[in-house]
């Protein structure tokens, strides 16, 4: 008796659940005009390391996270308005004022590849604070492909995913660029090569902001030196230095191993899209 009523009790709590978030988000539009703005925003890219990033600013005293990381507005959910974007913010009045007033910031990694996010956060937020951080673009393929692959979106083997992209997506994105109310289920969830070619999303962004505006690291040195990285991003905010100690990293997943001809062959690929976002950041080169 007791386990036939496990499955009951199971719906009924998600049931409850799913009441109280729905009602706290309808509070949270009631008020959003008494809500912030974002102070921040952590671009992308996806499977880089926003996660991990957004985790250790909100650590930081003077940071109040959203009520979700992922807001997703200026990608998926123009259409509900400001209001319901300001709703995902805290209070106004709960960040202070002054040189110790608190920031709040959201991470949405599908903003820097969306071809319109841009223009339409440089609309609505014109002095706001913006960080890319960039992953080896052969790292992030395979890492995105194996997400994928985890949450049942892909069949397909790397290397027929990568051969049959540039076919599936290049209408895709041109119906994207004429109608800005289009989306495409293919441009963001099978987009392994175009997501890796940084130069040209940056690029947006530098022509909507200029380039002071965006902080762009490499998930790489966050892994390898987390606390000068965090450092040189909170410095980026305003924000006072401050110690960590631990970083855990997080959203780590398993890989599939692929054949070294896919690999070597998708290095070649990004090479030339390496070299550019190098030269357009001043830097020496950033992957092998």
């Amino acid at each position: 008796m007791l386990d036939e009523m496990k499955p009951a009790a199971r719906r009924l709590r998600n049931s409850v659940g799913s009441l109280q978030q729905s009602t706290g988000h309808a509070l949270r539009r009631i008020t959003s005009g008494l809500r912030a703005w974002p102070d921040f925003i952590i671009l992308g890219a996806q499977k880089a390391g926003t996660t991990s990033l957004y985790r250790y600013l909100t650590l930081h005293p003077r940071v109040v996270a959203a009520h979700v990381k992922e807001v997703h507005y200026f990608d998926l959910n123009l259409g509900r308005g400001p209001g319901w974007y300001r709703s995902n913010f805290p209070y106004r009045s709960s960040l202070g004022q002054g040189s110790t007033r608190r920031l709040t910031g959201e991470a949405s990694p599908y903003y820097l590849f969306h071809p319109h996010c841009a223009a339409r956060i440089r609309t609505a937020l014109p002095e706001v604070a913006l960080i890319a951080i960039l992953r080896d673009p052969v790292a992030r393929a395979l890492s995105h492909y194996n997400h994928n692959l985890r949450n049942k979106r892909e069949t397909r083997s790397f290397a027929q995913a990568l051969e049959e992209e540039d076919g599936l997506l290049d209408g895709e994105l041109r119906h994207m660029q004429v109608d800005p109310g289009y989306e495409s289920f293919a441009v963001q969830h099978y987009s392994y090569k175009a997501r890796g070619r940084y130069a040209e999303q940056l690029q947006r962004y530098f022509d909507a902001f200029g380039s002071d505006r965006l902080l762009v690291l490499r998930s790489e040195d966050l892994f390898a030196d987390p606390q000068g990285v965090f450092e040189v991003t909170l410095a980026h905010l305003g924000l006072e230095p401050m110690q960590l100690g631990e970083f855990e990293q997080r959203n780590k997943g398993r890989y599939r191993r692929e054949e070294d001809a896919t690999l070597t062959a998708l290095r070649e690929y990004f090479s030339p899209h390496n070299a550019r976002l190098a030269s357009m950041l001043g830097r020496d080169a950033l992957w092998p």
